[in-house]
């Protein structure tokens, strides 16, 4: 059974794994571009291997985005956005993830190297 099988999510009935990466920031690593995760239809988990908060590559994510086909013209830009929010997570988190999120990376001034791994799963 799946991390996601037990979760609560009406219309996700048999999640499959698609594909699994692992994404590091190292230090004086800038700010990233506005991106989605991965492929309409996917949700994604992230395991913090190490702590984060705006100083040392935390996700910026833009709140409600993957219910608003507008916000997605901010893809491929750095610019700043008022609803942006810096996500803080302890080491050993998983966050849930919905793959139309709009995100950004925060440079990572602090720590040496910062590093998440990430599964996809559809379902």
């Amino acid at each position: 059974e799946t991390i996601l099988m037990q979760l609560p999510h009406p219309g996700f009935k048999n999640p499959v794994f698609a594909s699994s990466a692992i994404m590091a920031k190292f230090q004086g690593e800038r700010r990233s571009r506005w991106r989605r995760f991965a492929h309409r239809g996917q949700t994604g988990v992230l395991f913090y291997l190490d702590s984060t908060d705006c100083g040392t590559g935390a996700m910026i994510a833009l709140k409600g985005s993957h219910l608003d086909d507008g916000m997605h013209a901010l893809v491929g830009t750095r610019s700043a956005h008022p609803d942006e929010h810096c996500v803080h997570v302890g080491t050993g988190c998983a966050v849930v993830v919905h793959a139309d999120l709009v995100h950004a990376i925060s440079e990572n001034s602090k720590c040496p190297l910062r590093i998440v791994v990430g599964m996809w799963y559809v379902g």
